[in-house]
């Protein structure tokens, strides 16, 4: 990106940012002409960094440090042309590497076309012992909330707890139904068993599923619809309040339950504005899916 594209970009993601339910102002910074300032309605900061050309780990290190020092978090844009294609084999620089690990494996990607801005997500997978990584790209990002959290980083490149700032997206690389410690007897069928339906994970192997138990399909989760019953719920309105009613309830219930202007013991407070982080987030995915 040159110097005009970047300022481009950097317009047109401030609008998209005050869109942000929680997101109260965004400023384009004079000292530094990749960064936004992002302001919330709980009163914290945020900085939005473009990376518009390669960067050296120190100085993405450098700007972590400064911001965390001052309890600001941080979240990184790499600009789409300095990323390799989907399903590609690549050997990731240090400097892509560093920022993969920042924001739970995943480097979140800047597109400016026609004057607006697609913010992406990719993934980079170990192929192996062989040095190289596969490359996964997720779906669009939709930028409805931003979540500001410390993060430990544990490889060497990027070593330390940081302020990080991120936008809430699953972790689109990997397979949904894969084993876990709560289903101990969980395997992954042999197609041949089961030919009526196929599922397919991004690593494009094919399998079928049987019901885990009688009547249940999880291919049709009930726990997930009854979810959005609870999320509702949480934040005390109904179904059919509109986008604006749903906005307002999390902002009145975001400062009432905020730890840092509730009335309520801290822990209780915290735990409650997780749930209703959590609830909110629910509520966005399900009508963003219209």
């Amino acid at each position: 990106m040159d110097g005009a594209t970047v300022e481009a970009a950097r317009l047109a993601l401030r609008v998209r940012l005050l869109g942000l339910v929680n997101v109260q102002a965004c400023y384009l910074s004079r000292e530094d002409a990749g960064q936004l300032i992002v302001q919330t309605w709980m009163n914290t900061t945020f900085y939005v960094r473009l990376v518009p050309a390669a960067v050296k780990p120190s100085a993405i290190k450098k700007v972590l440090k400064d911001a965390t020092d001052v309890g600001i978090g941080t979240v990184f844009m790499v600009s789409r042309a300095l990323l390799p294609d989907h399903n590609t084999r690549f050997s990731p620089p240090e400097w892509l590497m560093a920022l993969h690990a920042l924001t739970q494996e995943r480097v979140y990607s800047l597109r400016l076309e026609a004057g607006e801005v697609t913010v992406g997500q990719v993934h980079f997978e170990p192929l192996g012992s062989t040095g190289e990584y596969g490359v996964k790209y997720g779906s669009p990002v939709n930028l409805d909330r931003m979540r500001f959290f410390r993060a430990s980083v544990k490889p060497k490149v990027m070593k330390g707890d940081w302020q990080i700032v991120d936008f809430g997206s699953e972790a689109f690389w990997r397979d949904p139904h894969r084993p876990n410690p709560h289903q101990t007897n969980y395997y992954r069928p042999d197609p041949s068993e089961y030919s009526e339906r196929a599922w397919k994970s991004w690593s494009g192997t094919t399998w079928d599923a049987p019901p885990l138990q009688d009547g249940y399909d999880p291919r049709q989760p009930r726990v997930a619809q009854d979810g959005v019953a609870v999320a509702y719920a949480v934040l005390k309105v109904e179904r059919e309040a509109s986008l604006d009613e749903v906005r307002a309830a999390y902002r009145k219930l975001a400062m009432a339950y905020h730890p840092d202007t509730s009335t309520l013991p801290k822990e209780e407070a915290a735990q409650k504005f997780r749930e209703l982080n959590a609830a909110y987030e629910i509520i966005q995915k399900v009508r963003s899916r219209g």
